[in-house]
C-alpha cells in the first residue's frame, strides 16, 4: 500500500495493549465509545496535515478493527466516505499481534 502512494495510520486506541493494564481494561464497560473517539480523533488530527487528501480517506480494520470502522464510518459519514472492511486473514500483514495474554 505503501508503494501505491497511501499513508498507513495503525491507532493504539483505548483497550490496545502499549500503554498498561488500566488502559486496556478501560474498555470493556465503554466498547464503540472510548475507541471510536481514540481512531476518529486520531484520523483528524492526521488530516490536519496537508500533505493528506481528506476527500480520500480509506478506513479499514479486522476483528476489532473492523468493528471500529464500521462505526466510524456509521457516526461520521460526511468525513469518512469509504470503508473497506478486511476480515482479519486478508490483512495479516498489518496487523500486530493483540491476542497476547496480560499477566
Amino acid at each position: 500500500m505503501l508503494d501505491a502512494g497511501y499513508a498507513l495510520l495503525n491507532v493504539n486506541y483505548h483497550g490496545s495493549i502499549g500503554y498498561g493494564r488500566k488502559f486496556v481494561y478501560s474498555l470493556p464497560s465503554h466498547i464503540g465509545k472510548l475507541d471510536v473517539a481514540d481512531t476518529h480523533h486520531a484520523v483528524k488530527t492526521t488530516l490536519k496535515d496537508e500533505q493528506f487528501d481528506v476527500d480520500n480517506v480509506v478506513v479499514f480494520g479486522a476483528s476489532h478493527g473492523g468493528f471500529l470502522a464500521t462505526h466510524l464510518i456509521a457516526q461520521f459519514p460526511v468525513s469518512l466516505k469509504l470503508l473497506l472492511f478486511m476480515f482479519s486473514k486478508l490483512c495479516k500483514c498489518f496487523m500486530t499481534s493483540t491476542n497476547r495474554v496480560l499477566r
